[in-house]
C-alpha cells in the first residue's frame, strides 16, 4: 500500500522485478521463518542481480537477528547496486559528490541507502 495515497501498490524498494520473482517475494511475505528464508534465497537465485530481493533478504535476516546472513545480503546488494550504477566496488573510491545521474538512479539510490 502506498502510505501517501492509501492506494494499493505492488512496487519493491530496489526497482522492478520479473513476474516470477514478484510471485516468489509475495509468497515469502506470507511465509514464516525458515520457509521465508528459502523462498527469498530461491528468488535471488532466479534473478541474481535483483536489488529488491537482496533488500528483502537483508530485512528478513536482520529482523530475525541473523546478522551474518543480513550482512551477506547487504554486501551482495551493495555490490550489485554499484555495478548497475557504474560505481566502483570499493565504496571509498566513489566520486564525491556523486554525479546527479548516478545519485538519482534506482541503483544509485539503493547504493547510497545501503
Amino acid at each position: 500500500m502506498n502510505i501517501t495515497t492509501g492506494e494499493s501498490a505492488d512496487e519493491f524498494f530496489g526497482g522492478a522485478v520479473s513476474n516470477a520473482v514478484r510471485e516468489m517475494l509475495h509468497r515469502a511475505a506470507a511465509a514464516h521463518g525458515d520457509e521465508r528464508s528459502a523462498l527469498l534465497w530461491t528468488a535471488l537465485s532466479m534473478e541474481p542481480h535483483c536489488l529488491a530481493t537482496t533488500y528483502a533478504l537483508y530485512k528478513h535476516h536482520a529482523g530475525r537477528r541473523e546478522f551474518e546472513a543480513a550482512e551477506r545480503a547487504a554486501w551482495r546488494g551493495l555490490a550489485e547496486a554499484a555495478l548497475a550504477a557504474g560505481l566502483p566496488q570499493d565504496w571509498r573510491a566513489a566520486p564525491a559528490p556523486l554525479p546527479p545521474a548516478v545519485r538519482d538512479s534506482t541503483a544509485g539510490g539503493f547504493w547510497l541507502f545501503t
